[in-house]
């Protein structure tokens, strides 16, 4: 018997009870900040690009961006809560997509103050990481002189830095203390009644986030309804990080599974259970990572998708495996039950 799985069986607290307290204080909370650290590099290091553009610090620019991406998709598997709900609704604040590039355009050729103080009160559709991804691999480019673009630059990067303070502290147990809500659902008010309730969430979270996968970031890019490729409907296809989205997902439900360094996961709750479903988790996860590295040997994922789409389809039938082993054996062995996927689009 391993010591995690020792500890939950000697526990005075309810084992779930600890399971979500270690998925919050050494995966969640953590993650949102590096998101905020990474956000904050991000927006300091365009005061001096702007300064002095030049195609050196572009690259460096385009690089913070991706790496403070990763912390965020391997959260996505939080889209609910702060993320979601009124009157927060962070998640599309920070990310929404597909990048509406006309609205981007016209504000570009507009004349509207574009003061990082004013994004606030910009849409979704005119703000966010996708915003700021547009004008680093697409805008800046094709212009790095363009004064109205590094204004949008900076603006919208400060304003990314301030949600994704936002959400860390609506998380935090110093701030807003989400995560209170999932440990301790009795003294909040709010979604859950029960420990049950908020363990169910991020389980079935997990599986969600595998469907939105196949059906947002494959389905509608392959284009399969109407018989074309829509790169515009393909998250992240100007920096080409497609596949790497994939990837951070796929990484933050391994996280919530198999648990951080010293912290509880999934595995030891089952363990503690009498269920060992780790090599069978592990064999589809892998499936899923190995299918992308392959994927990734021919190009971007819109490359794939024009020269080797039943790779693709492919990729999202070892997704649906992880999917299916998650909601069938996973939640079982659980004593947990089917949520509905609220995936809306933004």
């Amino acid at each position: 018997m391993s010591v995690l799985v020792f500890l939950f069986a000697c526990t005075a607290e309810d084992p779930r009870v600890d399971l979500m307290k270690s998925w919050g204080e050494k995966i969640f909370i953590p993650s949102y900040q590096s998101f905020v650290e990474k956000t904050q590099s991000l927006h300091a290091s365009t005061i001096p690009f702007c300064a002095d553009p030049n195609l050196s610090s572009l690259t460096d620019l385009q690089q913070a961006w991706w790496d403070a991406r990763a912390p965020w998709k391997q959260m996505e598997i939080l889209a609910f809560g702060p993320y979601k709900s009124f009157p927060e609704r962070l998640g599309p604040k920070i990310d929404f997509w597909p990048i509406r590039k006309d609205t981007v355009d016209e504000i570009l050729v507009g004349e509207q103050s574009l003061a990082p103080e004013v994004f606030d009160s910009f849409g979704v559709s005119s703000k966010g990481l996708p915003v700021v991804e547009y004008l680093l691999y697409s805008v800046l480019p094709a212009d790095i002189q363009s004064e109205r673009g590094c204004e949008y630059l900076i603006g919208s990067t400060y304003d990314l830095s301030q949600k994704a303070e936002t959400i860390y502290n609506a998380w935090s147990p110093d701030g807003e203390n989400y995560l209170g809500h999932l440990t301790e659902p009795a003294l909040h008010e709010g979604d859950y009644q029960t420990i049950e309730d908020s363990l169910a969430e991020v389980v079935n979270r997990l599986s969600h986030t595998i469907e939105n996968i196949r059906a947002d970031k494959i389905q509608k890019g392959l284009g399969s309804e109407v018989g074309e490729v829509q790169v515009s409907l393909v998250e992240s296809h100007f920096s080409h990080r497609s596949l790497q989205d994939i990837r951070n997902n796929l990484e933050g439900i391994h996280a919530v599974y198999f648990g951080a360094d010293q912290g509880l996961g999934i595995d030891d709750y089952l363990l503690a259970r009498g269920y060992n479903l780790d090599e069978d988790f592990t064999q589809r996860y892998e499936r899923c990572m190995e299918t992308i590295n392959s994927l990734e040997q021919n190009g971007t994922l819109v490359d794939n998708m024009y020269v080797d789409s039943q790779g693709v389809l492919y990729l999202s039938d070892q997704l649906a495996a992880l999917q299916t082993f998650i909601k069938g054996e996973i939640i079982g062995a659980m004593s947990l039950w089917l949520t509905f996927n609220d995936a809306d689009g933004d």
